[in-house]
């Protein structure tokens, strides 16, 4: 019985009747898909197309049931077989018909997947110049800005400049006011030439009797030609910001949009509810982009007051949080980011996800996961690739950090940020020539770059010129406050490398005092930490003793802090409260927190005794991630253990990654002290 219903489907020709349908409604959905893209139609009406045709398959396959099409027209299949006709002429016809359709949907697709996916270019670099504010309301300076860029950055194919490092190189032009530097469209012009940015975008907003007028302009970098222009009129201030989502999409449109498909959240600029909460996150963003953390959580809070919902805000504050070591208080954020993902752009969302796994998880395989994401997806994005650099860095892969890190300077040679960067993947790689030539390439552009002075630091330490390590931590103290901690912290480990114990101590209670009228309470607890050490050196005990007491209950979730602090505790022979330190931190989601606690407990064996129960938490800790410090104290365990072989090896390896002993947490602290210990080391396996 299924065997004839078969038969009488090929006579009827259904099944020729339903491949010629697929082929044409796949036919259709190619035609729809690229015709849309062009158009910037919604993805609904894409939806729309593909649902009817969906729907009427089972309507064709019906009518083929009952009804033939012929050379003499459309025909009842019971009247065909009465009358006997059979056209093989017009047969042939209908197949090379149908192989024809198949052939055009199939070369439409293959173009669809070969063309590029940022659409008719494969990229525009911008730069947003400041806007011009003649409506009375200050909270629109330096605001509107930022929200015209996050709208931009929809489209895959749009790489926005940093304003904050155009700003930093417009404060360095000749005549400008380092204080308060002016990004006017000509200066704006004069970076963009320099930098090799394509466009440069500006913008005002004006009030007159009608309401608001917000009008953007771009024009081309070199000769300054202008592009095009668009213009949204808006009855009342509070209008200003959905002005500037929708001048955002004009624009992206004009720049050659191929991003149709926008999902939730994907044009919410900011997806902020009012100018008050984007005033300040944006003080927010300036201080932390300025180290300034504990002003910037401050704004971060009050943004929050004013939006509970703002996204950004609690990304952001949880990010300050985290690099502050207030683990608790950034999860708690980072929690309330997560839950309102769909607020932010695709872009927005990939860069939050990436760092939260970075950051808060230490789960730097997902991170780097995440950016190889946000870069496919999004290839101009140059904040992704730095963060790809950043990510491979913290992963360990220093080399990847390296070739990620010289394409995006490549792209943006001026910008300091990503020089410095690279300077330090270099230093950290052991590189010093190439560390301390990038340094130098970054200082000629940007003198004020308190990064690339302490690789020129470290760089000189490493060669052995220490006078030159001290010129350039001395000239980091006319820098801003940062560069003035850094360089605390540097010369402090500089007079202890030396044996100078008593001028540490000087430096570092004159920096704790500066700090502690500013209220810089982790880098206070950094100081307290290297000042527990000179302590210790100098015999004094009690003192060593009294200021651990203070500082271990209150310290930060911050591995500098927490392990010399579990170091010292083991010194002075209070291996219990080294205990509790390493169980916190093997408690957390990061690997190297739970290599250094499995570190601090081979330590306390060693201290014990327990030699064989050292050795297994020392080769469980490097196995977790190898890091440097914990290399070094195997190395000390196996020596204690009378395995004198292995323990060069580990030694051996710390010489050959001594860039990463020069700032042993990876945190662009100075510990060039630790080089001497290691030094001694290898001198008491040469000695017989």
């Amino acid at each position: 019985m299924i065997a004839n219903f078969i038969r009488e489907l090929r006579r009827r020709n259904v099944f020729r009747a339903a491949i010629s349908y697929a082929v044409t409604a796949w036919f259709v959905v190619q035609i729809a898909d690229v015709l849309l893209g062009v158009l910037d139609a919604s993805e609904q009406v894409l939806q729309t197309i593909i649902i009817v045709l969906a729907v009427g398959l089972p309507f064709s396959l019906i009518f083929s049931w009952f009804f033939e099409i012929t050379s003499e027209g459309i025909k009842r299949t019971a009247d065909i077989d009465t009358e006997g006709i059979v056209d093989t002429q017009f047969d042939r016809r209908m197949n090379a018909a149908i192989i024809a359709i198949l052939v055009a949907a199939l070369l439409l697709s293959v173009y669809g997947n070969l063309r590029s996916p940022e659409g008719q270019r494969e990229s525009v670099s911008i730069l947003i110049a400041d806007f011009e504010n003649q409506t009375g309301n200050e909270l629109f300076s330096g605001v509107l800005e930022d929200f015209l860029l996050v709208g931009l950055e929809v489209a895959p194919f749009v790489s926005a400049y940093p304003r904050k490092a155009a700003t930093d190189l417009a404060a360095n032009l000749p005549g400008a006011d380092p204080e308060a530097p002016a990004l006017n469209p000509e200066t704006a012009a004069l970076i963009a030439l320099r930098e090799g940015i394509d466009i440069v975008v500006s913008g005002s907003v004006n009030r007159d009797e009608d309401g608001l007028t917000v009008s953007v302009n771009t024009v081309t970098a070199g000769e300054q030609q202008e592009i095009f222009t668009v213009t949204e009129t808006v009855k009342s201030d509070a209008d200003v910001l959905t002005a500037i989502v929708d001048i955002s999409a004009e624009v992206r449109k004009k720049l050659g949009k191929a991003d149709r498909a926008i999902g939730v959240g994907d044009s919410e600029s900011f997806a902020v509810t009012n100018l008050e909460a984007a005033a300040e996150y944006l003080k927010a963003q300036n201080l932390q982009l300025d180290r300034k953390l504990e002003e910037a959580v401050i704004h971060y809070e009050q943004a929050l007051l004013f939006d509970p919902d703002f996204a950004r805000a609690h990304a952001g504050l949880a990010l300050t949080q985290q690099y502050l070591g207030n683990s608790d208080a950034a999860t708690t954020n980072w929690q309330e980011a997560l839950s309102r993902l769909d607020r932010l752009t695709e872009r927005g969302r990939l860069r939050t996800l990436g760092n939260y796994f970075m950051i808060n998880q230490g789960n730097y395989e997902k991170a780097l996961e995440t950016y190889e994401t946000l870069v496919e997806k999004y290839p101009a994005d140059n904040v992704a690739q730095n963060n790809l650099a950043v990510t491979a860095f913290y992963a360990m892969d220093f080399e990847r950090a390296l070739e990620v890190g010289r394409e995006v300077t490549k792209r943006y040679p001026g910008h300091s940020g990503y020089g410095a960067n690279l300077a330090l993947y270099a230093m950290y790689a052991s590189r010093f020539d190439e560390a301390a030539d990038v340094a130098n390439t970054v200082i000629a552009n940007d003198p004020s770059n308190a990064y690339s002075f302490l690789v020129l630091a470290l760089a000189s330490a490493a060669a052995g010129d220490l006078a030159e390590t001290e010129q350039a931590y001395q000239h980091m103290t006319n820098l801003d406050q940062f560069a003035r901690s850094v360089a605390a912290e540097g010369l402090a480990d500089l007079a202890i490398y030396r044996g100078d114990y008593r001028a540490a101590l000087e430096i570092l209670d004159n920096a704790i005092e500066d700090e502690l009228a500013l209220a810089a309470t982790h880098t206070v607890a950094l100081k307290r930490t290297m000042k527990v050490e000179v302590l210790l050196r100098m015999n004094e005990t009690e003192k060593a003793r009294v200021l651990l007491d203070s500082l271990v209950p209150t310290a930060p979730d911050d591995p500098a802090i927490l392990v010399p602090a579990a170091i010292s505790l083991i010194e002075l022979g209070d291996t219990e409260a080294a205990i509790s330190i390493a169980d916190k931190m093997s408690r957390s989601l990061s690997g190297p927190h739970r290599a250094y606690a499995l570190g601090i407990k081979a330590s306390v064996a060693a201290a014990s005794q327990d030699v064989d129960a050292a050795v297994g938490f020392a080769n469980s800790a490097v196995a977790t991630v190898d890091l440097w410090l914990v290399r070094f104290i195997r190395a000390r365990v196996l020596l204690q253990k009378g395995m004198a072989s292995a323990a060069a090896a580990d030694l051996q390896n710390c010489q050959q990654r001594v860039g990463e002993g020069m700032a042993v947490f990876l945190n662009d602290r100075p510990s060039f002290r630790l080089t001497h210990e290691l030094e001694m080391a290898l001198g008491a396996l040469s000695t017989p």
